[in-house]
């Protein structure tokens, strides 16, 4: 209820963040926003009783997080001219979760907060990632991709030569431009590997490298995926480096499968050695 009660007086900048995310020019790097309430909604169903059990009003506490919520929503209104559409959605969309962050506190406490902070803290993927720490992101997976992949074109013998993000082949030269980054794979495992840690890791190390773990995995993966493409181009067929090939195209996809699994790999293994260690503080 109070949810439902919240998402009507925020009608606007909720319904405004849905229609930025699924737009077509935005989706490569929003789609998942759509994904992230149902997560946090569920995993905070699943603690009601927590919640219930540890329920009462801390006026305290939740009157100056909502207040707060409140004073950055009004910042990012008047700011609104300064900021491109996805900084300003951003931090629109960041008070918003503070806001209701603020309104739980207030009717649940602050121990029923405690219960599930970790959904709570989830729901701040709901902000498009701001556009300097994008294009910085972008940047340095374009560079990581581009060295990674000429080693493997060494590795393969394929006479190659080099020219910043540009490699020169046999009858073919290819750029790594920016679009080759893997930033989507790269952001959306990121997401998965940090919801995975809170599910089935209890470790805080453990967490932390399955989080960092992400980032050799998407870049090694979208290495491969250049030097595949590239291979196939160079050998088997010219066409399929164009940009509206479906293999080009929507190549990464397949890609992106093999890093979930052997992220999930390097989850079970860490699992694996927390039960061993149980186990034998158990024993």
């Amino acid at each position: 209820m109070y949810t439902a009660i919240f998402m009507l007086g925020f009608y606007s900048p909720l319904i405004g963040l849905l229609k930025y995310a699924l737009h077509p020019n935005n989706s490569k790097f929003t789609s998942y926003i759509v994904l992230i309430p149902v997560v946090s909604g569920y995993l905070i169903y699943i603690k009601r009783k927590q919640i219930n059990e540890n329920s009462r009003i801390s006026f305290l506490y939740g009157v100056p997080i909502f207040v707060s919520g409140i004073i950055l929503y009004i910042v990012g209104t008047k700011m609104g001219s300064l900021l491109n559409e996805r900084d300003y959605i951003s931090l629109k969309t960041v008070s918003v979760v503070v806001c209701w962050a603020g309104g739980f506190v207030f009717l649940f406490g602050t121990k029923s907060f405690r219960s599930v902070l970790f959904p709570i803290l989830f729901l701040l993927f709901l902000a498009p990632v701001p556009t300097l720490l994008m294009e910085k992101a972008i940047l340095f997976l374009q560079a990581a991709s581009t060295e990674v992949s000429y080693i493997i074109f060494q590795w393969t013998g394929v006479p190659i030569a080099r020219d910043g993000t540009t490699f020169h082949l046999p009858g073919l030269s290819i750029i790594i431009a920016p679009e080759c980054s893997g930033m989507r794979a790269t952001l959306t495992l990121f997401i998965i590997s940090i919801l995975a840690s809170h599910l089935f890791l209890r470790s805080g190390w453990k967490k932390t490298v399955t989080v960092l773990s992400t980032l050799p995995i998407t870049i090694v993966g979208n290495s491969l995926r250049i030097v595949g493409l590239t291979l196939i181009g160079l050998y088997l067929n010219p066409n399929i480096m164009k940009n509206d090939s479906l293999l080009h195209e929507k190549g990464g996809w397949l890609f992106f499968l093999v890093d979930l699994v052997v992220l999930g790999c390097i989850v079970a293994l860490l699992k694996r050695r927390e039960k061993k260690s149980l186990v034998i503080v158990s024993g």
